[in-house]
């Protein structure tokens, strides 16, 4: 099981519940395993600088090695409209003493260039709660150029299928609290899609070999309490990917020995930079049927009348 460092571990053993009678055991607990630092990591694209990590094995011994790859693009989107108003005083939404439940309904404009599947629409902010969030529900609904609901979501988004063309994703948040809701007019929508094809990421064991792209790291023994560093190094951007797009993956540190799970993995991200200036076109040389031919005036002629005489 994965352990926080600097906190307290408590370890229960309970007998199951269709095991009858008295019965006795034993428990020993081993720690091992291997931290990275920092995290997450953040790469470099179409760069010959690396990112250096810092591997270190906080007890027992584990052998190091290191496998990852950016696999999904994110794309951040903020709302294009932003409406409060309050729902309709029917039992269903109306409050206690006479409140009245207020919503907001966000509205994004997607444009999607290509078919993607498995494609997630998401908040933040808002993902991930439920009875401990603040706002009373979070619904989203997704329609196509023709007005057509095509999917829907809620704090924990499923994957969806879209087409090539224009959606619109609108957001239901409600709150008791105008107030409250004005916060949310400029909240952040991400739209996670898959790579056409995953980004490899490269880890080297000095800087030399990762400006040089020699020498790959392949692994190494750590034992308790002893370091290394390795640079880490990810492939080109694949061909149509906007400059400024948020490229996110994983990587795995670590191997599974001997049934000891000591493999880690962590959050890695990389933002795809400004594309390299064109290179200067040649210009044309020689006075041949190519070379601009000079322009003449009537003085120019006149001057080279006169110059015949």
């Amino acid at each position: 099981m994965p352990v926080r460092p600097h906190t307290t571990l408590e370890v229960v053993l309970a007998q199951y519940w269709s095991s009858l009678g008295v019965c006795k055991g034993a428990l020993s607990v081993t720690f091992h395993g291997l931290s990275v630092s920092p995290s997450p990591i953040r790469l470099a694209l179409d760069d010959p600088t690396s990112t250096r990590i810092d591997v270190r094995c906080e007890m027992g011994d584990a052998m190091l090695e290191v496998s990852g790859k950016l696999t999904h693009k994110e794309a951040y989107l903020r709302p294009s409209s932003a409406k409060i108003a309050p729902l309709p005083p029917t039992s269903r939404d109306a409050l206690p003493k006479g409140r009245h439940a207020m919503q907001i309904v966000l509205s994004y404009v997607l444009e999607v260039g290509a078919k993607v599947s498995k494609a997630k629409i998401g908040f933040p902010a808002l993902n991930g709660k439920l009875y401990d969030s603040p706002f009373g529900s979070q619904l989203y609904m997704v329609f196509d150029e023709h007005k057509r609901c095509i999917a829907t979501g809620d704090a924990w988004p499923d994957p969806v299928s879209l087409d090539k063309g224009k959606y619109t994703v609108r957001l239901h948040v409600r709150h008791h609290k105008a107030s409250v809701l004005e916060g949310l007019k400029t909240l952040v929508m991400v739209f996670k899609t898959p790579l056409p094809k995953a980004i490899a990421v490269t880890a080297y064991s000095t800087y030399t070999n990762a400006a040089l792209k020699a020498s790959k790291f392949t692994r190494k023994r750590l034992y308790s309490k002893q370091s290394t560093c390795l640079y880490l190094s990810a492939g080109s951007v694949p061909s149509g990917t906007p400059p400024g797009s948020v490229l996110v993956g994983s990587i795995k540190v670590g191997k599974d020995e001997d049934g000891a799970k000591d493999v880690v993995e962590h959050h890695i991200m990389a933002v795809v930079p400004p594309k390299p200036p064109a290179a200067p076109k040649a210009k044309a040389q020689g006075g041949g049927a190519d070379a601009k031919k000079k322009k003449t005036t009537p003085k120019t002629a006149a001057a080279a009348g006169g110059a015949k005489e």
